[in-house]
Order: structure tokens, then C-alpha cells, then sequence
């Protein structure tokens, strides 16, 4: 249903399910610089033999102000995922906000365009990787967009609101988005997923998250006199709209958790990859909602 005209590749390796299992041993990195000083990484399997492979692209989390593309969870994430035969893309954008607020006393107008300079850093990156597909050997047709807190709001803001007046300028090529995973993560509005299609989606939120709530609500709790007081949609009101369009979603509520889902998320490989195997490549209708106190390690 998700990828009609793409070429969907679903392999058995020794008894083992492409995108379920681990299949591959060995993961490589490669660095490129993809515009001006910013920098992604490449991780892909040396001995996968298939051609056009599903790109996982990764933003981190950092309030937009730090974080780091090969942070210790996401090099794990990154690596678990292309073992399973994906490949992966961790990426670098402007960190706008460093050495600056980012809460109440940040004017909306400085938020949105900080939203807007990462959306404009995912789409050269796309562009880089375009230029580059047949030699990654990717398939740009299967795009599964990731993130943590600022990132997860960036790539939901990137799949959603890309018809806003704010962001119809950026370019993201031709690039077909078919999956989605938050943690901690929240959009601009809700009110834009009425007319899109279908995108399976995970999401990972703490309910006690005073940074993005996980419902419809104010960025880090700001009140309505702050100048920085701009109403953000999360998991809750996201999932509200899902249900009407039968869009397929994990929803992921820790009832005790903070805003340290953003970090937390990166460890649920098992369930993300099993949601995204049986929605993206077995067209299942999934909408589930889970309940889970995390447990550290």
C-alpha cells in the first residue's frame, strides 16, 4: 500500500528476515561532507549484495544547541539497523541555538526559523545523497526519517508541514518518505496531517515531558505572555488525527517518563523494527498504543 511502484527487496538470510533480524555481522562507517562544514555518516553493510537498499536518516537530539551525529546511543542505533540490512544515514545540521535560549524568552519567530535552517540542512542532505545513490547504494524511494527531541520534531515537521507557509520553499527533492520514528519529539500543528497520506510512524514519549508535551501544547511549558509561547502538537494529538486516515503508529507512553525518552528510544530496536518490517514491507494496518515504564540498564 505505502510503496506501490518501488521495488520492495525482503530476503531470507540463513533462516533470518531482512529488517527483522540481525543478518549482517560486519558494519562499516563512511564520512562525507554533505554542505559547507556538515558532515553525515554513512553506515551499510560491505557484504550486502543488494543494490537499492532502504536509507534510515538520523537526526539527533540537543535543543538545537548541541548533540552530536556520532553520539554513543546513535552510533548503537545506526549500527543495529543496518546489521538488520538497512542503511543508515546519521547526520550533522546548524546547531542555530547554541550559546542561546531556546525556551520562553526565545520569540516564536526565532523558533520556527531554527526549525526551518534543520529542515533546509535534511534536504541538502538529500540532495548530497542523490548525487550519490548509485554509489551508496540506496534507494531514495525508501526513505525512513528518525530523530531525537529537536531532530524527532525536525523530521515531523519535514514529513508534515512542508505545505506551511513557513517551509513550501525547502526543497527535499524527490525523495519518498515511507516510515517515521520519534522519541520525544513534536510538530508545529496537527491540524496538517488531514490530507496526507499514510506514513508509518513510531513514537516514544514520556507523559511527565515538560520540553514537548505529549499531548497539544505550549514548548517547554511556556505561558501565554512568554514571547516564546508557541503550541506544539505531540504524540496524543498526532495518534487523535491518525485515527481518522488509518495512518499505521506505534505510540510508546511512558506514564513516569521525562523528556529523557529522547534518549531512551534508541534502545526499543526489537519493537521499532518489527512495527516498521510489518507496516512499510507487509502493508499491515497497525495502530497500537503501549504502555511501558523504562527501566534503565
Amino acid at each position: 500500500m505505502f510503496l506501490i511502484g518501488c521495488c520492495l527487496t525482503i530476503a531470507t538470510v540463513r533462516g533470518q528476515t531482512r529488517y527483522m533480524d540481525k543478518v549482517f555481522e560486519v558494519i562499516n562507517t563512511r564520512t562525507y561532507t554533505y554542505s559547507d562544514t556538515l558532515k553525515l555518516d554513512f553506515y551499510y553493510a560491505p557484504k550486502d549484495k543488494v543494490t537499492q537498499k532502504p536509507l534510515i536518516i538520523l537526526m539527533h537530539g540537543g535543543g538545537f544547541a548541541k548533540g552530536s551525529r556520532n553520539g554513543r546511543d546513535e552510533q548503537k542505533f545506526c549500527t543495529a539497523m543496518a546489521e538488520k540490512g538497512y542503511a543508515v544515514v546519521s547526520l550533522s545540521y546548524r546547531l542555530t541555538r547554541k550559546n542561546k535560549s531556546f525556551g520562553c524568552d526565545c520569540p516564536v519567530p526565532e523558533k520556527i526559523a531554527t526549525y526551518r535552517a534543520a529542515m533546509q540542512d535534511l534536504g541538502k542532505a538529500l540532495k548530497f545523497l542523490h548525487s550519490r545513490e548509485v554509489d551508496l547504494k540506496i534507494d531514495l524511494n525508501q526513505v525512513i526519517l528518525a530523530g531525537s527531541s529537536a531532530g524527532a520534531s525536525t523530521i515531523l515537521n519535514a514529513l508534515f508541514m512542508r505545505s506551511h507557509y513557513e517551509f513550501r520553499d525547502i526543497e527535499f527533492r524527490n525523495t519518498n518518505f515511507v516510515g517515521a520514528i520519534s522519541f520525544s519529539g513534536a510538530m508545529l500543528d496537527s491540524e496538517y496531517l488531514r490530507s496526507k497520506k499514510p506514513v508509518p510512524i513510531v513514537m516514544m514519549h514520556g507523559e511527565k515531558d515538560r520540553t514537548l508535551l505529549v499531548g497539544k501544547g505550549p514548548h517547554r511549558s511556556c505561558g501565554p505572555t512568554n514571547v516564546g509561547y508557541l503550541i506544539l502538537s505531540g504524540p496524543l494529538a498526532i495518534t487523535e488525527k491518525f485515527r481518522t486516515n488509518e495512518n499505521p503508529f506505534l505510540c510508546v507512553i511512558d506514564p513516569e517518563g521525562t523528556h529523557e525518552w529522547s534518549n531512551y528510544g534508541y534502545s526499543y530496536i526489537p519493537e521499532i523494527s518489527s512495527f516498521l518490517y510489518r507496516t512499510i514491507f507487509q502493508g499491515e494496518q497497525i495502530q497500537t498504543f503501549q504502555i511501558i515504564k523504562h527501566v534503565a540498564n
